[in-house]
């Protein structure tokens, strides 16, 4: 026999249903010589292919980080389009959780993150992205003022005044505000 190999006419089990070659029995013609060999025999074969079984796990648990590193990628990829097709529409990157949530929970995600490269960061930096809350919250209320603004030149130029009622029936957003 050659280092390694087993001779394959030994490697069945004592079981009632197993037949040694050349042999039509239920099994108890097996002799226990015979038994000692194949334990060596199945040894060697285990011992020996271990360390490909571990190299094998080891190439499939980077493949499969690979390929989980990808999908992030491209998820993070999706995510910023989406953040920078929604500032073309809107004009800003203050996503509202009522307007998309998916894009809104990315962008907190993305405040936290601790990890993120720089060239994420300044990508992200590119398109008007506000890493604090509290930049974002006075944004909001920049930009909300200044539509409310953009309301009152309107009524001004309807009414030549700006004493808008309280209860303005045309806008009532600029009644109240």
């Amino acid at each position: 026999e050659e280092e390694g190999t087993v001779d394959t006419t030994k490697l069945h089990k004592r079981q009632p249903h197993s037949i040694s070659p050349g042999k039509e029995s239920d099994g108890d013609d097996v002799n226990k010589d015979d038994d000692n060999d194949i334990n060596e025999g199945c040894d060697s074969i285990i011992n020996k292919s271990q360390p490909n079984q571990k190299m094998g796990q080891a190439k499939n648990t980077k493949t499969k980080k690979l390929e989980i590193d990808i999908r992030k990628e491209q998820q993070w990829e999706e995510s910023f389009q989406s953040l920078k097709n929604y500032k073309l529409q809107q004009g800003d990157c203050i996503v509202r959780i009522s307007q998309d949530r998916r894009l809104h929970n990315w962008i907190r995600a993305q405040r936290k993150s601790k990890t993120m490269s720089h060239s994420k960061r300044k990508r992200l930096e590119s398109i008007g992205f506000l890493w604090d809350n509290s930049a974002e919250a006075n944004a909001i209320k920049e930009k909300k003022w200044e539509e409310m603004f953009q309301h009152l030149k309107r009524y001004k130029m309807k009414h030549g005044h700006c004493v808008v009622p309280r209860r303005y029936e045309e806008d009532v957003k600029l009644g109240r505000w």
